[in-house]
Parts: C-alpha cells; sequence; structure tokens
C-alpha cells in the first residue's frame, strides 16, 4: 500500500486534466453525477475500514485514479516505471530509513530503473 503522497505525478496529472477542461473544453460530469460518485466512494471505503478523516488519502487507488484522469482527457499516462520507484521507495523508507534518500535512480526503459 501507497504510504506516502506521491506530489509530482499526482500534480501533474491533475493540473493537465484541469487544463484539458479549460482549453479544450472536456466535458465534466454534472454536479449530480460528482456527488453521486462521491457518495458511492465514501460508501466503498467506508467498507474497507477507512475512517472519514482520511478520505483524501487515496492510497492504493492512487495509480487507477492516475490512469482515470489521463484517459479521460486524452494525455500520456505516468509510465509504469514512476510507480515502480515510488513503491520501492516506500519500502526502502521501512528497511533503510537513514539511507533511502542517498538512493539515485536511472529510468533504463518506461518499465524499469536500476539503483547507481
Amino acid at each position: 500500500m501507497l504510504v506516502h503522497f506521491t506530489t509530482f505525478p499526482t500534480v501533474d496529472c491533475q493540473i493537465r486534466f484541469f487544463l484539458e477542461h479549460l482549453v479544450r473544453g472536456l466535458q465534466l460530469p454534472s454536479k449530480k453525477e460528482m456527488y453521486s460518485d462521491t457518495a458511492l466512494e465514501r460508501k466503498r471505503r467506508i467498507a474497507e475500514g477507512m475512517r472519514d478523516q482520511d478520505f483524501h488519502k487515496l492510497g492504493d487507488d492512487l495509480w487507477p485514479y492516475l490512469e482515470y484522469l489521463s484517459s479521460t482527457a486524452g494525455f500520456k499516462p505516468v509510465p509504469p516505471v514512476v510507480q515502480k520507484m515510488v513503491q520501492y521507495t516506500d519500502v526502502q523508507r521501512v528497511v533503510n530509513l537513514q539511507g533511502y534518500k542517498k538512493h539515485t535512480y536511472k529510468v533504463t526503459d518506461s518499465h524499469s530503473f536500476e539503483t547507481i
């Protein structure tokens, strides 16, 4: 499970989505549909044990959310390598708390990376 918020890919996708709405007139669902979707999402998360005060936390829903934004607005999705790097870093925070920030990564292709 994703523990920390991944700022850069999240904000990047949200801004691209917003710009598609402003510049190209991306049609958003009606207000009623958005409220209904939010209510269903809240119900699902409560059933999974999430507290109301944590509703803004995406956790494992982050990557499907970013995929939804990119597919709906028609821009390139976040490359899979970014998700892999985030997941690797989350593990390193636990097993190597004092050293994980010193890691340097090299992206080898859109699906893989290596530490150097």
